[in-house]
């Protein structure tokens, strides 16, 4: 990390937010991370349903706020103090974790799936101000590095909810060390909220009140009528949507394509959710400061390439369940965990100049629902995307195949986004 970002990580313009930020997306992680284990291992025995459709139902929970409540979101923020809404939103997210420690404790899928919805809302309505108030709290010429450091943290964020989340869900007394977690977290992130510098909205003159599900049709019709901003988001609706498939997959990676223990779970995730943050980072020092969309071809096609090394795969199906250091001796698995982290990295250089292009070409007085509209666009890529995936797995195609063809598919998007003007 340079000193620049650690400059910005340390000062109070920009700390607390990276910290409430960071906090936040560590507990919804850890939440849905202990419920997926909890699914597979008891509660689908339990209930009855199957231990897949219960990981897709509790993902469309989750998503489903991103889409019905995003457009009120980012009126909210550009119509009041974001640092005010940011309070809000931590306390709130005391109660939704205690909810869901009780959740966790008697193991009621309805109490679980509850907690998991409102922790969606929690990320809707903190979604766009956490980009929008960037611009407020940062320079022009510290844009780009306040935009690596909200991707890389987050990435950073979701790794450890998730793996903290899986080692306890199981363990005698998990629910309890959970709950003490999540809400440590919380309390964490509403102080830090609350050292937040005050946002007002740049003109709250002429922004209307919230309309819940009217303003996500009315954020989507105005971005869609500005090519400077729609160019973003349908790019970066692609980074989800492929980034989706990639970590949805990798259990199924593990156990069908590696033929290895859910050990090799871990270690993807963590080589995913890492190289994605030191993309992040790159995309920093590689920008120097300067906000531009000539990074995103060349990113796209690395991301391109590196799904094409992914594709061939690295499996012995026939292995069962081998132990990571059995699967770590082939050499072909290296040539896959490669790409698997080339991938991610490319993906964080990919991102974070649209994001900080978004930023930079939105009004201020507009910037929290332009954030809201892309946050709509990312979601229902990402549902699109694994509807698609889920058909093609259904038709006998391999993950890794998969993954390569959606991969693939991202040259077309390096060669739209280039011919797009303007390209910046």
């Amino acid at each position: 990390m340079s000193d620049s970002s650690a400059r910005l990580l340390l000062s109070r313009r920009f700390g607390p937010l990276f910290a409430a930020q960071f906090l936040g997306a560590f507990n919804d992680n850890l939440l849905k991370s202990a419920l997926g284990v909890l699914a597979a291992w008891r509660l689908a025995d339990r209930t009855g349903i199957d231990a897949g459709a219960l990981a897709m139902l509790a993902s469309a929970v989750f998503i489903a706020p991103f889409v019905l409540f995003s457009g009120a979101a980012g009126t909210l923020a550009d119509r009041m103090d974001k640092s005010r809404i940011a309070r809000w939103v931590k306390l709130a997210e005391l109660v939704i974790v205690t909810v869901g420690a009780f959740g966790l404790a008697i193991e009621s899928l309805g109490v679980l799936l509850l907690a998991l919805f409102l922790l969606g809302v929690h990320s809707t309505v903190f979604g766009p101000l956490k980009y929008a108030v960037i611009p407020q709290y940062l320079p022009p010429e510290e844009l780009v590095a306040g935009n690596a450091l909200v991707d890389a943290g987050t990435f950073l964020a979701i790794l450890l909810g998730t793996l903290v989340g899986s080692a306890l869900a199981l363990v005698p007394g998990g629910a309890i060390w959970i709950g003490a977690v999540a809400i440590a977290a919380a309390a964490a992130g509403l102080w830090a909220a609350r050292a937040m510098p005050p946002a007002p909205p740049a003109d709250s003159g002429d922004v209307p009140a919230p309309r819940l599900f009217a303003d996500g049709i009315a954020v989507m019709a105005s971005v869609a009528r500005e090519p400077g901003l729609l160019a973003p988001v349908l790019a970066l609706s692609w980074f989800w949507a492929l980034g989706g498939i990639v970590v949805s997959g990798l259990p199924v990676l593990a156990r069908e394509t590696l033929g290895a223990s859910e050990g090799s779970v871990t270690l993807m995730l963590s080589l995913f959710a890492l190289g994605v943050g030191a993309g992040s980072m790159l995309a920093n020092h590689v920008m120097k400061g300067t906000v531009s969309a000539r990074p995103v071809p060349w990113a796209a096609l690395a991301m391109a390439a590196a799904a094409i090394v992914v594709a061939p795969g690295a499996g012995d199906p026939g292995a069962g369940n081998a132990p990571l250091a059995d699967i770590l001796a082939r050499p072909a698995v290296w040539r896959f965990l490669a790409g698997l982290t080339a991938l991610a990295v490319a993906g964080g250089m990919f991102a974070v100049p649209l994001y900080a292009l978004l930023l930079q070409r939105s009004r201020p007085e507009r910037r929290a629902r332009a954030i809201a509209a892309n946050n709509i666009a990312n979601a229902l890529a990402m549902v699109a995307s694994s509807l698609v995936a889920a058909t093609m797995l259904g038709a006998g195609w391999s993950m890794p195949v998969v993954i390569g063809i959606f991969g693939a598919a991202t040259i077309a998007v390096a060669a739209w986004f280039r011919r797009t003007p303007p390209v910046g």
